[in-house]
């Protein structure tokens, strides 16, 4: 990602109260389509890692809205249908059950050390929806996939949400942003492109998208 010169001299619409510089709330939200850790972040942008957080936080309730519905199939292949009211219909079963693989966090830590020989655990919940052993396997790569995302983020836990809603939030977070990258240039030395990528699908659409939103709807 590289500075622009004359952002510094646009006024701040994508912040209410504007106290933050344009060119900083611009950084940021690339660096949240970037996946960068909270801490490079900062670093990067000259705030604090709170900021960060907050900021990412803010943009990440953003991307659940249908501006960004391109980016949104469900990250799993097996709850799809046809039927958008069937599939509504089975996420609304199947995500509490989901959450409470996810958040339990003793039972990967307990695989991960060889305290158990396979990753899917007799008590695991989700056996009341998927009987078929690859399927849980499948439905645990997700779970296990989006600890890795927040984990390479540094953003710790996120007590005062409810548990559901938090999951729904951090798969969609994945979801597209991951989607996004897999249709983005990179430069020769594995950058991504963000300003200059012109594919909708890509993570310069996703930015493009955000600055669409926050000039009628600003953080």
């Amino acid at each position: 990602m590289t500075q622009h010169d004359d952002d510094e001299f646009i006024p701040n619409f994508l912040r209410k109260g504007a106290k933050q510089p344009f060119h900083v709330t611009l950084r940021l939200i690339e660096c949240f389509a970037a996946t960068m850790p909270i801490r490079e972040c900062a670093e990067f942008v000259g705030v604090s890692p709170k900021t960060v957080r907050e900021t990412y936080t803010l943009l990440r309730a953003r991307l659940m809205e249908p501006a960004f519905a391109r980016w949104h199939p469900r990250n799993i292949q097996y709850l799809r249908q046809a039927d958008k009211d069937e599939e509504e219909a089975r996420w609304q079963i199947f995500l509490p059950l989901l959450t409470k693989c996810y958040h339990n966090r003793t039972c990967l830590d307990n695989y991960q050390r060889g305290k158990r020989q396979h990753r899917i655990c007799r008590s695991c919940p989700i056996k009341e929806y998927y009987k078929n052993d690859e399927n849980l396997e499948q439905v645990n790569l997700v779970a296990d996939s989006s600890r890795e995302f927040y984990d390479h983020f540094g953003w710790g836990p996120e007590r005062s949400r409810d548990p559901a809603s938090l999951l729904e939030e951090r798969i969609t977070h994945e979801t597209v942003l991951m989607e996004a990258e897999s249709h983005s240039q990179r430069t020769e030395d594995g950058l991504l492109v963000i300003r200059d990528d012109d594919n909708p699908m890509s993570l310069g659409a996703v930015v493009r998208v955000f600055i669409a939103q926050l000039a009628d709807r600003p953080l």
